[in-house]
């Protein structure tokens, strides 16, 4: 039978589009059998004294540290352990059968819903160096990149976490989920226009570590943090030695006057079906001495963010998770109800939830998490926001922590008018 070039593009594109999304989803788990080994250091590169502006950097282990933290004790603090080279959650991942997985590809190629993407269009706020400038450096100012990635300016200190600026979150150019939204601003702009302090990765998913994002850090001496193992990969992409930290959980380093401790998750890590958690996964405490921001990367709903919660004591702003979840797999990705719980382990101030309403990963509606997120808020009392893409949310410090410069009914449901809209 004939088989036309239109038509095998689009068999490729469903199998690239299974392969992504289930991969950043989750697997099977491994066998608990082999040997295992604790893990309590960082390995860290060897940052040359000749790079301007990347400095000699060692992360310091707050399990070793006795003075550190207060008031838990660092013995009990969660670590990571390694099975024949590939490190484990410390609750073993919920297991699918054979048939479930099947019927997991069988609704991804044949009965996924047509609302998992918008059909209108999605507002996105275009900013510019030159208006990134201007904000005060007397503020904490959160802007939404898409998907995870966060540009935040911390007291006049730019950071962003997990720049994702390609087009489609894929080993691929042509095939695999594709972006709902431009960016507000193009990347190689951004870099050109600011200084960025530093760049945090959680894990190396695609839709986390994109290599065209990547690839372009090359020759700027921005310091990029890393989970263990994922320099190598970054390295490749032509990035210097010198830019990569890797960070074990309770890492900690400070630069550029804030602090970054690498913290738990309960995830995975894998670019291919053969490197399945070969490479670490992480959240992040990003600390000012006036504030204090978590980002969760991806990860499920598990005991770790009640232990972050009483390490820290309080946090200003929570970047959680919301997106991607479902029901095949459980503990891989959090489900409304958790990220507003996980905000609260974590003695959250302000929730802005992020992976959502830039690619097609799992199969709820598009905007389910802002929609369930918004219910649960309003009912419990949470300061939950949603800005729209390249929105500006900026934050000035109170005695209770920071308040939010904006009026807060204004950043609810957006998304309520790009379903309503005619367009």
């Amino acid at each position: 039978m004939f088989v036309t070039k239109a038509t095998l593009l689009v068999v490729i594109q469903i199998i690239v589009l299974c392969f992504v999304a289930i991969s950043c989803s989750a697997t099977s788990s491994l066998p608990t059998t082999q040997r295992t080994q604790t893990l309590s250091s960082a390995k860290t590169s060897s940052p040359s004294d000749t790079t301007p502006n990347v400095q000699t950097i060692q992360p310091k282990s707050i399990i070793h540290d006795a003075a550190y933290p207060q008031p838990l004790d660092p013995s009990v603090l969660s670590q990571v352990t390694l099975t024949d080279g590939r490190y484990q959650n410390q609750v073993p991942r919920y297991e699918r059968s054979f048939t479930e997985t099947a019927s997991i590809m069988w609704k991804f190629l044949f009965s996924n819903p047509a609302d998992n993407s918008p059909t209108k269009t999605i507002p996105v706020n275009p900013i510019t160096p030159q208006q990134l400038a201007q904000l005060s450096n007397d503020q904490v100012h959160v802007i939404r990149m898409g998907h995870s990635t966060t540009l935040l300016k911390i007291y006049g200190q730019y950071w962003i976490t997990d720049p994702m600026f390609s087009l489609r979150a894929s080993p691929f150019k042509s095939v695999g989920p594709a972006r709902f939204h431009p960016t507000p601003i193009i990347w190689s702009a951004l870099l050109d226009g600011i200084d960025l302090a530093g760049v945090i990765i959680s894990h190396n998913h695609y839709d986390h570590l994109d290599e065209t994002s990547i690839r372009q850090l090359a020759d700027r001496n921005i310091p990029i943090l890393l989970p263990m193992g994922v320099a190598k990969t970054v390295q490749s992409w032509g990035v210097a030695a010198e830019q990569t930290i890797e960070f074990n959980w309770w890492d900690q380093v400070t630069i550029a006057g804030i602090t970054l401790t690498a913290t738990p998750s309960q995830h995975f890590s894998g670019r291919r079906f053969s490197d399945e958690n070969k490479t670490l996964w992480l959240s992040w405490v990003i600390k000012h001495p006036k504030a204090t921001v978590f980002f969760s990367g991806d990860g499920g709903y598990f005991s770790g963010f009640k232990q972050i919660g009483e390490v820290f004591q309080s946090i200003d702003i929570t970047l959680m998770e919301a997106g991607a979840y479902n029901r095949h797999w459980p503990d891989m990705h959090l489900f409304p109800e958790q990220t507003v719980a996980a905000h609260q382990d974590l003695n959250g101030q302000w929730l802005v939830p992020i992976h959502n309403t830039t690619f097609d990963l799992s199969m709820h509606p598009w905007q389910d998490p802002m929609e369930k997120i918004a219910d649960i808020a309003e009912q419990g009392d949470i300061n939950a926001l949603f800005p729209q893409i390249g929105q500006i949310l900026s934050f000035t410090p109170n005695q209770s922590g920071l308040q939010l410069e904006a009026p807060r009914p204004k950043l609810f449901a957006w998304w309520e008018k790009v379903m309503a809209s005619t367009d």
